[in-house]
């Protein structure tokens, strides 16, 4: 890379450009998916109350843990 005289940044950027169809089209499926999810929580919440509050809980603190992991080290975030 250093003699194309490229930084990872621009590695990453070009890899992106090129596959920017492929990224559109996972991101639609995630918002598909979790718009079922939302659709069958709210299903059960409308049921079964107290049992679809606590799953809904237990799915926020499933994705807050998963957003956590993939945050950067501190030690990466101030060197940026």
């Amino acid at each position: 890379m250093s003699q194309a005289k490229l930084t990872k940044e621009a590695v990453h950027a070009q890899a992106m450009a090129l596959h920017i169809e492929t990224f559109a089209t996972f991101d639609r499926l995630i918002w598909a998916a979790e718009s079922r999810r939302d659709a069958s929580l709210r299903e059960i919440e409308y049921h079964r109350a107290p049992f679809g509050q606590k799953l809904r809980r237990a799915i926020v603190r499933v994705e807050e843990a998963e957003i956590r992991k993939l945050e950067p080290p501190a030690e990466q975030k101030q060197a940026a």
